[in-house]
């Protein structure tokens, strides 16, 4: 199953914009829509924009100031999968030995390529780990991995991700790898058509597919399971209040 998801939820009614605030955003890769307006009648203006990113930036640089941890897309993607587990336990199993078996924590697999082929170092139990610990653990295990020092109480895992958003992939289905039930495909962000309030506008998406094991996972759990992933990374602040 694939879903295309904007970061940001569109807001209703009609969106006052100054060309100048919407060229800003889409030079900065921020959602006009979620953005409030200080301008007449809520028009939105430059300056809207720019507090916008200056928050960002006062939200993220103390985090990487203070634990010298740089928090990136990819933390924020697999802290939404480690809670989406969480939320949606029927999708945190695998099938082992002839039978279903439910996982008693949300271990997330990241799939780390070599120049001769693919580790998958796991972060046991990564929605208790709050977004600054996982970030960090996830930049020591992808290390090792690269290094060859895969850690020897590498856990499994029922699902993984699987990140190209660094190459000019857009979309890609990822091969489930035994004994997991499912893995996440990520493509690459960037500007692409977008209709909001009728109207087509350019929006910082990016695009999702979900590979399952039927065995495992019938559609609705399925579903839910990547609803939940693509709400939370719609709505970030939810996964920073958890943390």
């Amino acid at each position: 199953m694939t879903t295309q998801m904007s970061m940001t939820t569109p807001r209703k009614g009609r969106l006052r914009v100054s060309p100048r605030a919407r060229r800003a955003a889409q030079k900065l890769g921020l959602d006009i829509t979620a953005i409030s307006g200080s301008g007449f009648n809520g028009r939105i203006v430059e300056a809207d924009v720019l507090r916008t990113t200056e928050t960002r930036r006062q939200l993220l640089e103390p985090i990487e100031k203070e634990y010298n941890i740089r928090v990136t897309l990819t933390d924020f993607i697999i802290y939404a999968q480690a809670l989406a587990l969480r939320d949606n336990p029927l999708a945190n199993r695998i099938w082992q030995n002839e039978k279903i078996v439910q996982f008693p924590t949300c271990n997330i697999g990241i799939l780390v390529s070599l120049d001769d082929g693919l580790l998958i170092p796991v972060i046991a139990q990564a929605d208790q780990l709050g977004l600054v610990g996982l970030a960090s653990k996830r930049a020591q295990l992808v290390a090792a991995a690269r290094a060859g020092k895969m850690p020897a109480d590498n856990q499994s895992c029922p699902t993984a991700v699987s990140n190209l958003g660094t190459t000019r992939v857009d979309d890609f289905i990822a091969i489930i790898p035994p004994p997991q039930s499912s893995v996440l495909a990520i493509g690459r962000a960037a500007p692409r058509p977008y209709v909001v309030d009728g109207q087509l506008a350019v929006r910082q998406t990016m695009y999702l597919c979900l590979s399952i094991d039927h065995r495992v996972l019938d559609g609705m759990i399925a579903g839910n399971y990547l609803g939940r992933v693509v709400e939370l990374l719609e709505n970030p602040a939810l996964m920073l209040v958890k943390t």
